[in-house]
C-alpha cells in the first residue's frame, strides 16, 4: 500500500526538484568539509540523505506521469501487471494499493472479485450460519 513517511521524507516532500538537488550539493561539499562546525554528529549520513533525496525525485517523476496518465484515462502499470489490480482492486473503493492510475478504478479493466470493502461479512453469507 503506501510506504509510511519518516521524518526526513516529510521535508523532502515539500521541496521543489531543483531544491532537492541544491540540498543534495551543500550536503556532499558539507559532507567534504566536515561537521567540525556542526557542534554534533547527526544520526544519519550525508550519502543516507542524498540517497534519499535521489528516491524522493524519482517518486515525484513517477507520480506526476501516473497523474498525467490518469487526466488521460490511461496508465502507467504495464499490462503485465494489471492482474493484481483485477483481483484486487475495487471501482468504487479504490486501488489496495494506492495508485492513481489503477487500471481498474480507471476502468480500463473490470475487477474480478468484491473487494474487502464491498464483501459481506462471513455471517451474513456463509451457509453454516443458515441454521442458527
Amino acid at each position: 500500500m503506501f510506504k509510511e513517511r519518516n521524518s526526513l521524507d516529510n521535508v523532502l516532500h515539500f521541496l521543489t526538484k531543483t531544491q532537492k538537488l541544491e540540498l543534495k550539493d551543500l550536503l556532499i561539499k558539507f559532507e567534504k568539509e566536515g561537521f567540525e562546525n556542526l557542534g554534533y554528529l547527526p544520526d544519519f549520513s550525508i550519502p543516507e540523505i542524498c540517497k534519499e533525496i535521489d528516491l524522493d525525485i524519482q517518486f515525484s517523476i513517477q507520480q506526476e506521469a501516473a497523474e498525467n496518465a490518469a487526466r488521460n484515462n490511461q496508465t502507467t502499470i504495464p499490462k503485465e501487471n494489471w492482474g493484481v489490480h483485477e483481483r484486487h482492486c475495487c471501482k468504487e473503493h479504490g486501488c489496495k494499493y494506492g495508485t492513481i492510475d489503477c487500471p481498474v478504478t480507471l476502468g480500463l479493466v473490470k475487477q474480478e472479485y468484491p473487494c474487502e470493502d464491498c464483501h459481506p461479512t462471513i455471517e451474513t453469507y456463509h451457509p453454516v450460519f443458515d441454521d442458527l
